[in-house]
């Protein structure tokens, strides 16, 4: 993890909201792109979590997920659906070096 992230982390969990947001407005939009890629890739890696593998997961199906009831249910094209959505825990890197 970079130190602008964990920086960012830390005045996000510890200071105001305005100076998250003054923090965040004084970052050049590459350096931004950046601490959303890293952010993203260490989330999304992240085996103890799985919620974004999981909206992955449903949006990918042609669902739109659910957050008020996590791996059961999805609003499809036909109206709300119980679907169990399994995820495996893999890393995204390997998943776009088995397509290559």
């Amino acid at each position: 993890m970079t130190q602008n992230l964990q920086e960012l982390i830390k005045i996000y969990a510890l200071d105001s909201h305005v100076n998250f947001n003054t923090h965040l407005l004084g970052q050049s939009k590459d350096t931004l792109i950046a601490l959303l890629s890293e952010l993203l890739t260490l989330y999304i890696n992240d085996k103890n979590s799985s919620t974004i593998r999981e909206i992955l997961s449903v949006s990918l199906a042609g669902y739109m997920h659910n957050t008020e009831k996590l791996d059961l249910m999805v609003l499809g094209k036909m109206g709300l659906v119980s679907l169990l959505i399994v995820r495996q825990n893999l890393k995204i890197s390997a998943l776009i070096q088995q397509k290559s």
